[in-house]
């Protein structure tokens, strides 16, 4: 399920239950802004579970569940944590 809020007239997408973003951390994320606050304190290992030469994780979360296609088409590109960060944020 995914909820929509309105924040600065933009919405908000948060997902729920199974749509959620499950980290190999265990950390489960609903919407960008936590991915974001995830992303600046991420460690190399972490990064590299879910963004790697066979798969971005995030891209397709963004793109597939939260429904922000160009979004996740910017981010598949990037390679390190806090450059994704940087662009979420600004798209936020």
């Amino acid at each position: 399920m995914i909820k929509l809020i309105k924040k600065n007239n933009k919405p908000v997408i948060t997902a729920q239950g199974e749509k959620c973003f499950w980290m190999c951390t265990g950390q489960i994320l609903a919407n960008l802004a936590e991915l974001v606050q995830v992303l600046e304190h991420m460690d190399e290992n972490t990064f590299s579970y879910h963004v790697n030469q066979d798969r971005n994780d995030f891209s397709n979360w963004i793109a597939d569940v939260l429904g922000e296609a160009k979004l996740g088409a910017a981010v598949r590109k990037i390679k390190t944590a806090s450059t994704m960060a940087k662009k979420i944020k600004s798209y936020l």
